[in-house]
């Protein structure tokens, strides 16, 4: 999509559990994040697996995207199943009157 913003959804992990999180993309500095899902048990070591846990997880960050007016794009990384790209269009501006 041309002029569209988009962004990624990458795994966190953390020390016992792990959560996923939408990060804008491009830009120079930090990612900005858009939205997390809540946190799931996960160890730090290895990617997750789509369990019904983490798959639920998952699930519930692409309906926050979706509510927020994200469209899935495309497949980020293919050897992570969980990494999706959406795309924001930009917003027409409005018209005066």
């Amino acid at each position: 999509m041309e002029g569209a913003e988009t962004c990624t959804i990458e795994w966190r992990p953390e020390y016992v559990t792990s959560r996923f999180r939408a990060v804008l993309e491009g830009g120079t500095g930090p990612r900005a994040t858009i939205a997390e899902s809540d946190v799931f048990r996960w160890p730090p070591t290895k990617p997750p697996e789509p369990t019904a846990a983490v798959r639920a997880a998952h699930d519930s960050l692409v309906e926050q995207l979706a509510e927020l007016g994200w469209e899935p794009d495309a497949q980020a990384d293919p050897d992570a199943w969980f990494a999706q790209r959406f795309s924001l269009a930009e917003q027409p501006a409005r018209r005066r009157r």
